[in-house]
């Protein structure tokens, strides 16, 4: 199982930053104005750096709390390849806004 959950989240994380670059490339072929592309650069680039913050938070208590049973370790990893998978639905779905 250890290994399964290893590939998973490292197959996720791998497609989460793709999505991130794909949201960056997006915003920077964007026909809006210069101002409006400066502000969501920067709150884009504020949103990664908050969710991944919240990510390592929440999966170490996921972590903390199997640390109780089995597989803590897994269980993190596990966490976070579903929280970026979720992330990754997210950025999808807002990059039409810049279409």
């Amino acid at each position: 199982m250890s290994l399964c959950v290893n590939q998973r989240a490292a197959s996720v994380r791998s497609k989460l930053d793709a999505a991130e670059a794909a949201m960056r490339n997006a915003i920077e072929k964007s026909k809006e104005p210069a101002a409006g592309i400066l502000l969501v650069k920067k709150n884009f680039e504020a949103s990664v750096n908050s969710y991944h913050q919240y990510r390592v938070k929440q999966c170490q208590l996921r972590e903390a709390l199997a640390a109780m049973g089995n597989g803590s370790g897994e269980n993190k990893l596990a966490c976070e390849a579903e929280l970026d998978a979720d992330r990754i639905e997210q950025l999808k779905a807002d990059q039409w806004w810049l279409d």
